[in-house]
């Protein structure tokens, strides 16, 4: 028995792939088959979410599902502009239709299995869910720029709160003499020694105390 090239692997598992798609029965077994599978993987610990990577990899990870999500968008409409439309398939087979009909042209969209959820979507599904995330990301860089702004405003009248209460402590010592300002507006136009300056603040103070 020859042994198949991976060029017929590839077809065969293209071609199963497509029988399933076209067996509803079997697609959806397949969708919940996935689902367990990506279930349990995550499970393990072999798959993280977004939220449980550092910043760096998420940075990595929105990369690769940018690139990912762009290339199967150049590819599904590349393959729209080689398929031939409904349109155009009715009139090669029927040439004797009547000129007043008309066919709207439609194009096939394709499940894809997405890593995220773990099942199979559809292009609509994934660019909505793409298109919700994106409006998270938003909503929580707000939120975020909010709370710093929220936090710098509390610093800013925390340092005032502290300003005044300085200021208000200052005025009330101000207002109460001690010992040696009474001293001094007794005797700051006396001459008098040292001596009996010292021996009359000494008293001041004491009596004070």
């Amino acid at each position: 028995m020859q042994k198949r090239t991976a060029c017929q692997k590839t077809g065969e598992r293209k071609k199963y792939r497509e029988n399933i798609k076209n067996d509803p029965s079997a697609y959806a077994k397949a969708k919940q088959k996935e689902h367990e599978r990506y279930l349990k993987r995550k499970e393990q610990k072999k798959i993280q979410s977004i939220s449980e990577l550092s910043a760096r990899e998420q940075r990595q990870k929105r990369k690769k599902w940018r690139v990912a999500t762009n290339k199967y968008r150049l590819k599904h409409k590349q393959n729209n502009s080689n398929k031939p439309t409904i349109n155009q398939t009715i009139f090669e087979d029927n040439d004797d239709l009547p000129s007043g009909s008309s066919h709207r042209p439609s194009s096939v969209s394709d499940p894809i299995f997405s890593a995220t959820t773990g099942s199979f979507e559809t292009p609509v599904n994934a660019s909505r869910r793409i298109y919700g995330r994106k409006r998270i990301r938003r909503d929580r860089s707000s939120m975020y720029r909010k709370i710093i702004k929220l936090q710098d405003d509390l610093k800013k009248e925390r340092s005032k709160s502290e300003k005044f209460k300085k200021r208000y402590y200052m005025l009330l010592n101000a207002n109460q003499s001690s010992p040696k300002k009474s001293v001094q507006k007794i005797i700051h136009k006396t001459k008098v020694s040292p001596v009996i300056k010292k021996n009359y603040l000494r008293g001041k103070f004491c009596k004070a105390n």
